[in-house]
Order: structure tokens, then C-alpha cells, then sequence
């Protein structure tokens, strides 16, 4: 689930329905069931109420569980399959995992839950119907099937903990629970989907009510503060919520009555599907241990490290400057040894440094990266001098350009040694993952996919953007332009001859990485491999939100067109730091 700024809450979270709703969904699902299951759930209904939080405690501690909570449903293909097997054929693991797993997720705790009530495994089957209820939960809740999940798209930020948290809180003492027996479901995957389908229905209504709420308010009348502990914290009005409920006209009420009677009927549609077998009266039992991080197989995309250690990216900053005449490895290996912190080394550092790189290229011209510039600079208010970092700069094409219209560039790369920059232009021959600048700039751009350029670890590229945010100045831009990778070149197989000299390109994937193996022949072979890590919208956006920057402007070209992921050869992703 979403970690959601409550308006005023002083950074305080709030998940899903709010722990409040979660647990009445959970417990009042057990009196809708028939009498053999009522028989058997009863006794275990408060254990049953704690457990709808469960997944909810878990979301921090451990990186595969946030995704089981949302589906942003307007970041998928229209025509989105509905079973596993056909949507990870579709679009990559790595691509649903971004954009959320919420309707997949549920129907394989379904499938688990049915094999308990087959092995009549009390344990489990009370573990799983807890957590089911929980999901099943989230499916009903409307921000939870789109990416503006908190308004933080149109300007409401805080709607999320508003809608599913405190209007419940507010006004659910005085909603009619009695929701009626539970109905065995013709097809689990088709309600799934269908419960999905309306919530995501109901999203332009929560934000218009939220607007229109305001809009009668008044911004205020619309917050006010209280104490809480020891501070005083600013939350919505009670004239607010009053005024947001009434124009809502019944909707939280009503999904949480088909929270509980949806729950109540998967539990039973479960048993049924099992085959009904008879359930053991009840007797007390050990609840199953949650397993600790360093229990778990780690999430692959999070290297050999595991995502649970400590991140590199807030330690003392590595600052020794490496320069030539040492070898390229022996200066990667110098630069490894003095960081403080456990990094990779970047794959392909040779080939990006070596003549034929720039020969195999040569069409990635200058005229390119002023088209871009100036296109760019045509959207973004930057004043005149202003403070820009190239970050991964290669042979300087966008600090060039840059430069020339008068900004204060400072230029980084870790392979190029001697870039062709013009005089005023600061170069660092450092890695980014470990240098630290002196000043924070007005625009941070990493350009021609520099992101994912030989990375290996999913921690470190998430990494490199919080702190490309960083050092983005409050109110400054990062741009981050990257290829997409639906609109890779997929020949398997291609020979060029350039100058004389043979190149034969070789080009694979895997879940995670493009890779491309160049074999030159000049005129003995010598081979050299290019990695890049494939990030999706929905990737670049996850990390530039949660690094806390705003996207403004999705773009599929350097001519502005916008992004579409079927048509467009690049993907720009145009950011902006708050103010505040």
C-alpha cells in the first residue's frame, strides 16, 4: 500500500483503509459466513482482526511487499491480461512489480488458501484469510488503482488518508454493517477483476468531491489543528469532512459493506473449491512466525547485498579525484577500494572508453543534444546564470550545448577522462555514486540513458536518483532521459563495417538488463559488452516520487512529443523539486 501524507500530519503515515477499517472488514466478514464456517471462524475472530494490519506492518521492512497493495491501472496497456502468466509474457516482472500486482497477488492467496482448507491446516488457513482480507480490502479502495494514488498529480495531496482513513474513522460508527450471507463466486479471477474495474471507476468522483468540497469550504475553513501528544498538527476541518462525505453521497459506506461480503464469499468460495472439508473444532494453536529480512531470499533486483542492508548512499562521501595515467581498471579498482561503502563496477567502462565506442556512434551528433537543449530550455524557467549538472557527461555533447547558452555547468563522468568541453566548464572524472558536489543546481540532467549504463544492482540506480534529487536545488528541474525499452532494437544479430573496420553486435535481455556484446575487428577481434538496466515509466517514476520531486512532463522525444509506450523512441522524464 501507498505511504500517504496525511494533510498536516506531520509526515505521519497512513495505510489503506487506516488499521480502524481494516479490522471491521475482517471481523465482520465472519457473521456473514453459514454455519459450519461461522462455527469454525468464530472462535478465532480476534486473531482475524489483528491480522488485516499484517501486511501492512510488513510494507517497510521488506521491498517485494509494497506492490501486493495498488495496480495503477492507467500505467498499463488497455488490453491488460488478466492471468500471470500471460501479462509477465506481455511486459517484464520488473514492469508489474512497478505499476503493482494487487489483482494477481489476491487470486494467488486464493489458490493457497483453497490448498489449507484441502490439507486442513488450521494455521494457515486462519493466517491467509486474515491477509486475504487485507488485499481484498485495498482492491475496493479507488486510489489504490491509479498512480495519482494521493492527489500528489492534481493538487490534492493528502486525499488518499482522507477518503480511506478518516472519513470511515469520522462517520462509520453510524454505517449499517448487515451485508447478508455469503454467495459462492461463479469465477474468483472474473470478481477480482470486476472489484478492481469499479474502484478504479470511482477515481474521478473522489478527486471532483475533493475539489468541490474545497471549493465550498473554503482553504481556511478546510483545516484546522490539533494536539496530538506533544504537538500540534494541522488536519482536516470537521466542516470539511463533513461537506467531502455528503458529496461522496454513500461511497465509503458502500465499499466497505462490499469489502466484508466479498470476503465473507471468498472464504467460502474456498472451502467450497476445497471441496468442503471438514474443519477440526477448535482448538488453540501457535501463529506462524513472520520471517525476518535476512531469512527471506533476497529481492533479485537488489544484488547480492540483499535489500535490507543499510544503503551506501548516506555514508561519507568518497571525493578523491581519480586520475590518468593510471589504467582504466586499476582506476575503477582504486576508486572501489577507497569508497567507503560496497559498490559494483560498472560493466563496459572499456568499450565507453576505447576509439571504437565513439566510431560505432557517430551519429549521436551535437546538432542532437542542441535540439534537445533548446527544446528543453523552452519548457523550464531557469534564470541566467544558473548552476546545471551534466551528470555522466560522456564526450560532453549536453555540456556543450549547455555551456554555450550561458549556464555554470559542471560535467561528470567516470570513464571519459579528457571530454572536449569548452573553458568554464567543471569536469569531474569521478563515479556518482559516490562523489558529493559543492553547490546543488537548478538543473540536474543525466542524458542518453547515462542512468543504467553499466549498473548491476537495482539499489544502486535508485540510489544514484535520490541523490541526483539531492542536489537538485528547491524549485530546480532533473531530467532524466532514458530509451525505451519497448522500442529497443530487437535484430538478435547485426554486422557494420565502419571505416574499415568490422563490428559484429550480438543483443540478449534477462528480467532486468539489455545486454549487447560488440566484437570488433580491427583486424584482430577484441569484444566488449554494454549492460543497461531496463526501466520502465512506471520505474523512473517511483524513484523520482519517493526521492521526493514532482513529474511534471512525460516526454517520448527530444521534440517534446508525449510518451507513449508502444510508439516512442525515448523516454524524458521531466521533474520538479518543491519549494518546501
Amino acid at each position: 500500500m501507498r505511504i500517504l501524507l496525511w494533510i498536516g500530519l506531520l509526515s505521519s503515515l497512513s495505510w489503506g483503509w487506516g488499521f480502524w477499517a481494516h479490522r471491521r472488514i475482517n471481523r465482520l466478514a465472519v457473521f456473514g459466513l453459514p454455519d459450519t464456517l461461522f462455527a469454525f471462524y468464530r472462535p478465532h475472530i480476534e486473531y482475524l482482526t489483528r491480522l488485516a494490519t499484517k501486511p501492512d506492518e510488513r510494507r517497510m521492512a521488506f521491498p517485494w511487499e509494497p506492490p501486493r497493495h495498488y495496480i495503477d491501472l492507467d500505467r498499463y496497456p488497455t488490453e491488460l491480461p488478466r492471468s500471470w502468466k500471460e501479462a509477465t509474457t506481455l511486459l517484464t516482472v520488473d514492469t508489474l512489480n512497478a505499476h503493482g500486482i494487487l489483482p494477481w497477488h489476491l487470486e494467488h492467496e486464493f489458490w493457497e488458501l483453497v490448498e489449507a482448507f484441502r490439507s486442513q491446516n488450521v494455521p494457515r488457513i486462519l493466517k491467509l484469510s486474515g491477509e486475504i482480507g487485507h488485499y481484498l480490502g485495498d482492491a475496493h479502495v479507488p486510489l489504490h488503482t491509479t498512480s495519482n494514488y494521493n492527489g500528489q498529480l492534481t493538487g490534492q495531496q493528502g486525499v488518499h488518508g482522507l477518503w480511506e482513513s478518516l472519513i470511515p474513522e469520522q462517520f462509520g460508527e453510524g454505517y449499517d454493517y448487515w451485508v447478508g450471507p455469503a454467495r459462492i463466486w461463479r469465477s474468483v479471477r472474473d470478481t477480482i477483476w470486476t472489484i478492481i474495474t469499479e474502484s478504479h471507476a470511482l477515481v474521478p468522483i473522489v478527486l471532483s468531491a475533493e475539489r468541490e468540497a474545497t471549493r465550498r469550504v473554503g482553504e481556511e475553513q478546510k483545516y484546522t489543528y490539533r494536539i496530538r501528544g506533544r504537538q500540534t498538527v494541522r488536519t482536516y476541518s470537521e466542516r470539511f469532512l463533513t461537506v467531502y462525505h455528503a458529496l461522496l453521497e454513500g461511497m465509503v459506506e458502500s465499499r466497505l459493506r462490499r469489502a466484508i461480503h466479498r470476503l465473507a464469499s471468498l472464504w467460502l468460495t474456498a472451502w467450497h473449491i476445497a471441496g468442503r472439508p471438514p474443519l477440526p473444532p477448535y482448538t488453540t494453536f501457535e501463529p506462524e512466525e513472520e520471517p525476518l529480512p535476512d531469512t527471506l531470499r533476497p529481492d533479485p533486483r537488489c544484488g547480492e547485498l540483499g535489500c535490507t542492508l543499510p544503503s551506501p548512499y548516506n555514508q561519507e562521501p568518497f571525493i578523491q579525484k581519480c586520475t590518468f595515467p593510471l589504467t582504466l581498471p586499476s582506476c575503477w579498482d582504486f576508486m572501489m577500494r577507497s569508497s567507503s561503502t560496497p559498490l559494483s563496477r560498472p560493466v563496459g567502462v572499456e568499450w565507453f572508453a576505447s576509439p571504437y565506442y565513439h566510431l560505432l556512434y557517430a551519429h549521436r551528433d551535437d546538432a542532437e543534444a542542441e535540439g534537445f537543449v533548446q527544446t528543453l530550455l523552452e519548457r523550464l524557467s531557469l534564470p541566467l546564470p544558473a548552476f546545471v549538472l551534466d551528470a555522466g557527461c560522456g564526450e560532453g555533447r549536453y555540456a556543450r550545448a549547455l555551456a554555450r547558452r550561458g549556464f555554470l555547468v559542471d560535467a561528470v563522468d567516470a570513464v571519459i577522462s579528457h571530454p572536449n568541453l569548452p573553458e568554464g566548464v567543471r569536469f569531474f572524472q569521478q563515479d556518482l555514486r559516490v562523489w558529493e558536489p559543492d553547490r546543488q543546481y537548478h538543473l540536474v540532467g543525466s542524458f542518453f540513458t547515462s542512468l543504467g549504463i553499466g549498473m548491476q544492482r537495482w539499489d544502486e540506480v535508485k540510489g544514484l536518483v535520490q541523490r541526483l534529487a539531492r542536489w537538485t536545488r528547491p524549485g530546480g528541474w532533473l531530467v532524466i532521459d532514458y530509451l525505451n525499452i519497448y522500442q529497443r532494437n530487437t535484430t538478435s544479430f547485426e554486422e557494420r563495417v565502419i571505416q574499415g573496420i568490422r563490428f559484429e553486435i550480438e543483443r540478449w535481455q534477462d528480467n532486468f538488463i539489455l545486454y549487447k556484446r560488440i566484437t570488433v575487428f580491427d583486424p584482430t577481434p577484441q569484444t566488449f559488452e554494454e549492460r543497461i538496466f531496463k526501466l520502465t515509466e512506471g520505474d523512473l517514476y517511483q524513484m523520482v516520487e519517493r526521492a521526493g520531486l514532482e513529474v511534471r512532463e512525460t516526454w517520448g522525444d527530444y521534440h517534446a512529443a508525449p510518451f507513449s509506450a508502444m510508439e516512442s523512441p525515448r523516454l524524458i522524464v521531466i521533474a520538479q523539486k518543491p519549494l518546501s
